[in-house]
């Protein structure tokens, strides 16, 4: 071959030793005798992964699971020609694609992170980079990059918060004197409960900073008990025993109690002492209160809410973008009952 081209075989004598394994029916393998590495490709329609082979079929045995669902059970009573109906049909390679370079392991490793960066950054879901307009997009941008699988993305994004966890520990958590902690739980849309741990310090340039130490799962009942060992590991994975002056959470019992366990400081949020105080004051207009809360639950459907727009663009002669639009008030926030009258 002459100099800067490679060429390519379907077969290696590496691998055919290790086909015993049903992988071997979705990937073919390609060696790159100038880079001196081996390629496993998946053949599934519709799919251009590639991963370089070690000899370990467990990456392989994934990505069939995880994109395509399809395990070593699910085939088992397939026959050749429904097992070929679910992989691409062959085709003969143009000049371009046998001779197209790989990146190298750096380049790679770059763009890797560029993706994890993306998804990060603009909140997008892992299996995005299963997404055949992303790929296409990827693949238009270079032609040479292997996009990486779910599984990958995900070790890259835990190596990335370990990476980063750990410079903010080495760098910056330990050059602070003193720090302060809020906590609260909240629960997802699915019902988990999480409790959730930021911590608040000013430097020497009296510049403010808050940072995120953890959002884990807790489980129910959510006693001072659970909820102080759980603050109390993350004390520890953070090295923070010695540096917490001051707690500041709401005026739930629990938590009160679990920060007097914890030997620290507590102070109540205003905000939410100062709820207290109005659902107190509101208490002598309940009646009030009550039938207001129905009149907007009433005019809160689709319907009625259109309706009240076009009467008030009738009645009051202005543009639709000057309409009110009706504001359902959150018990927890009194303020946005205020925005509701």
């Amino acid at each position: 071959t002459s100099k800067g081209k490679r060429s390519k075989s379907v077969k290696s004598t590496t691998v055919v030793a290790l086909r015993s394994s049903f992988v071997w029916d979705f990937f073919i393998t390609e060696s790159d005798t100038e880079l001196d590495v081996i390629y496993a490709i998946c053949q599934v329609k519709d799919c251009t992964r590639k991963y370089v082979h070690h000899g370990s079929t467990s990456d392989y045995r994934k990505h069939l699971r995880d994109s395509h669902d399809i395990t070593e059970a699910s085939i088992a009573s397939k026959t050749s020609e429904q097992i070929n109906a679910l992989k691409q049909p062959s085709k003969q390679l143009s000049i371009t694609e046998i001779f197209k370079k790989p990146l190298n392991p750096k380049q790679q490793k770059l763009l890797n992170q560029e993706i994890v960066k993306f998804i990060i950054g603009t909140r997008q879901p892992l299996s995005i980079v299963e997404n055949a307009d992303f790929r296409s997009f990827c693949t238009a941008l270079n032609s040479q990059l292997s996009i990486p699988c779910i599984n990958t993305i995900k070790d890259l994004i835990d190596s990335s918060y370990n990476h980063m966890k750990n410079q903010l520990k080495d760098m910056t958590i330990k050059s602070i004197q003193y720090i302060h902690l809020t906590f609260d739980l909240w629960s997802s849309k699915a019902h988990d409960s999480y409790l959730g741990i930021t911590a608040h310090w000013i430097d020497k340039d009296f510049e403010i900073y808050s940072l995120v130490l953890d959002i884990g799962e807790i489980q129910y009942p959510h006693t001072a008990v659970e909820i102080s060992h759980h603050v109390s590991k993350v004390f520890n994975d953070w090295n923070l025993e010695e540096k917490v002056l001051i707690i500041v959470t709401d005026n739930g019992s629990n938590v009160k109690s679990a920060v007097s366990r914890l030997g620290k400081d507590w102070i109540p949020c205003v905000a939410h002492t100062l709820q207290l105080s109005i659902n107190k004051g509101l208490k002598i207009v309940d009646p009030l209160i009550t039938k207001i809360k129905s009149l907007i639950f009433f005019l809160g459907s689709d319907k009625k809410r259109q309706q009240l727009r076009h009467a008030q663009i009738i009645c009051n002669k202005i543009e639709e973008s000057e309409t009110i639009e009706i504001i359902k008030p959150i018990d927890i926030r009194w303020s946005s009952f205020y925005n509701a009258l």
